[in-house]
């Protein structure tokens, strides 16, 4: 996970093609990163950190992933790539240290995310490998986020003791749940000839 130079690098990336499902990630990729406006009006560029360039990917997922968005890989299919051209109103090096925005900012604990990440700061010890199939980790508050998804929209509890379907239980319930409507449409079409 780490370079040569001892910075954390997201090299398991390399190890994935052909998705055709987006896959849980535990960085943020600078050179190849899309996401909807709130994410930047909310998760504000590291104001302590404003010329940092390596390691950046590090530290932009861990505010991510600490202001509850995950972050995944794109796919072959379900993927839309679009630049937003409008004028920025700050750039991030005039940018402040907000005491109010950091408390805001505190949702998850950072040490949640390194356990998540693989990622360690301590000196001489090494990171996990992230080389493994990632799950996703419920919010520990969805409130903000269904207010922000609108709709009457509510995050799906898990009831305790229940598990977290994997990807591929998830890909199959909906390929199945598919395959029935599919179904249903087909007698419906039959019906009618």
């Amino acid at each position: 996970m780490r370079g040569n130079n001892g910075l954390v690098r997201n090299i398991a990336a390399s190890m994935i093609t052909g998705s055709k499902f987006p896959q849980l990630q535990v960085l943020f990729g600078a050179g190849l990163s899309f996401s909807k406006c709130h994410t930047e009006r909310r998760v504000l560029v590291d104001s302590h950190t404003p010329w940092v360039f390596d390691e950046e990917e590090v530290m932009r997922s861990s505010r991510l992933w600490t202001n509850d968005y995950d972050m995944y890989s794109p796919s072959v299919v379900g993927s839309v790539i679009y630049h937003n051209y409008s004028k920025v109103p700050a750039r991030f090096e005039r940018l402040s240290a907000d005491p109010l925005m950091k408390k805001r900012e505190s949702k998850w604990q950072l040490t949640t995310y390194l356990n998540f990440s693989g990622v360690t700061l301590q000196k001489g010890v090494s990171d996990t490998d992230s080389c493994e199939q990632l799950h996703w980790v419920p919010y520990e508050n969805a409130t903000e986020v269904e207010a922000l998804m609108g709709n009457g929209w509510k995050l799906e509890v898990v009831s305790s003791g229940a598990t977290v379907p994997t990807l591929e239980q998830q890909v199959a319930l909906e390929i199945s749940q598919d395959g029935k409507q599919q179904e249903i449409l087909c007698e419906k079409a039959v019906a009618v000839l």
